[in-house]
């Protein structure tokens, strides 16, 4: 490590350019794989300015890192000597496998989006998973949080208000007056407790509904996660967990917001069996709207079993409720009304099975779906997805607000800062030092076993 600025200047390959350095005792060198010229890019740069974290390259790929260096400097020569990188995006995964390869000295590895399922798959990120510390894997998360959580409560009101029927008046000059239904009182189940779902629960309490929510665990044993336990934060009436707990919740609820990362524990986790839990059909109209499957599905007409001719349906008319769940007694959340629920995934596509939402979708199961990711990404043109009137699809940018890219440099810059204290700490070894980072970095840690 340079003791000057002089001598850093002098000993590290680097951006022409390169801003001024601090007199920190202690310096260090950080790459960003992202478009050169990127807004967010060129905040990052700007924010790093006369700090002790000194940026080596910029590149979204070998060719671009090694276009950002100044003079005959080797790009490997420079990717050893990176303490930090930060993933902006644009970066292929093999891209990144390559230079991580010759990163032996990276410590700290931070991605500005919340998911990172696309750094896990990088098998020279993967096979660090048994060890936390080299390197120490962190996210954005926080900073997506009220974006998406505006995003669950639009579509919400978006089925609640039947948008669907008042645009198709709208655009046949219709004034017809319906009745449509508030969102004080219904039930929600947030599917993911996380920061985003916790945002999601907060908003939704503030429309006064009902916020039940799930976690892969309770903490609280089988028990526990089949009859739910109390939300410690207050803003659910109830916590569930575990399979047999997603299954009690869903039946319970009007509209359900999927909110969890992409891992192998989530792949297809709402599939045909939690869309049952969501049936709230009599048993004449399931009957009378089976899934047929080579039908293509149509937005407001169900394929009758006997005839396969279709008959136009009105999705607003409640079935009737379910049986009560065994805990019906739930703080307020009284469980569901009868009304076919609303199915919101603003997660990963890949968590819910497409095939049985599509199915879900087409015998009536849900009065509608609101997507803002989906599997396949992106949606192609012909998927049966976008033939339902009922499925508001957004192409997973319920998150890319005006600020979102702001807010994310903004964290790791926040995140510097705590890396830096980290790092300071005399007498400690190289260990110590990086452990009291990875535990004073909080939330934005990702479990690298786990994958959030």
């Amino acid at each position: 490590v340079a003791s000057s600025s002089a001598a850093r200047a002098a000993a590290t390959p680097g951006l022409s350019g390169n801003a001024s350095w601090s007199t920190m005792s202690r310096s260090y060198n950080v790459v960003i794989f992202g478009k050169p010229n990127a807004s967010e890019v060129a905040l990052l740069m700007r924010r790093l300015n006369n700090t002790s974290f000194h940026v080596l390259a910029v590149g979204r790929n070998i060719t671009e890192l090694k276009g950002s260096l100044k003079g005959s400097s080797d790009i490997n020569d420079t990717l050893k000597q990176a303490d930090i990188a930060v993933v902006c995006g644009g970066t292929s995964p093999t891209d990144l496998n390559t230079c991580l390869a010759v990163m032996q000295k990276l410590r700290w590895l931070h991605s500005c989006s919340a998911g990172v399922e696309h750094l896990m798959s990088i098998p020279n990120l993967a096979q660090t998973a048994g060890e936390p510390l080299r390197p120490i894997l962190t996210n954005a998360r926080g900073v997506y949080r009220f974006s998406l959580a505006e995003y669950v409560l639009y579509a919400c009101k978006y089925f609640a208000l039947d948008q669907v029927r008042l645009d198709s008046q709208k655009a046949k000059g219709e004034w017809t007056s319906f009745e449509t239904c508030e969102l004080r009182g219904r039930t929600i189940g947030v599917v993911g407790f996380g920061d985003i779902g916790k945002a999601t629960a907060t908003l939704a309490r503030a429309y006064g509904m009902n916020v039940l929510a799930h976690r892969r665990d309770t903490g609280e044993g089988e028990a526990g996660n089949l009859n739910g336990v109390a939300d410690t934060n207050g803003v659910a009436a109830r916590v569930y967990g575990g399979k047999k707990g997603l299954l009690r919740m869903l039946r319970q609820c009007e509209f359900v917001c999927l909110v969890t990362p992409l891992t192998e524990e989530t792949v297809n986790m709402f599939s045909t069996e939690e869309f049952l839990a969501l049936d709230r059909r009599t048993a004449n109209e399931k009957g009378q709207r089976a899934f047929v499957p080579g039908v293509e599905p149509m937005q407001h007409h169900l394929v009758t079993p006997s005839s396969r001719e279709t008959t136009a349906v009105s999705p607003h008319v409640p079935a009737s409720p379910p049986p009560a769940p065994d805990d019906d007694a739930l703080d307020g959340a009284d469980g569901a009304s009868g009304l076919a629920p609303v199915f919101i995934n603003i997660g990963r596509g890949k968590c819910c099975d497409t095939s049985a939402l599509v199915e879900a979708l087409q015998v009536g199961i849900l009065r509608g779906a609101a997507l803002d990711v989906t599997a396949p990404e992106p949606l192609p043109s012909n998927h049966a997805l976008w033939k339902f009137k009922n499925v508001l699809i957004s192409p997973h940018n319920a998150d890319k607000t005006t600020y979102f890219q702001k807010e994310s440099v903004l964290k790791f810059v926040e995140l510097t800062k705590v890396y830096s204290k980290a790092m300071r700490g005399g007498g400690a070894s190289d260990d110590d030092r990086l452990r009291r980072f990875y535990e004073s970095a909080g939330g934005n840690v990702v479990d690298k076993m786990s994958g959030y």
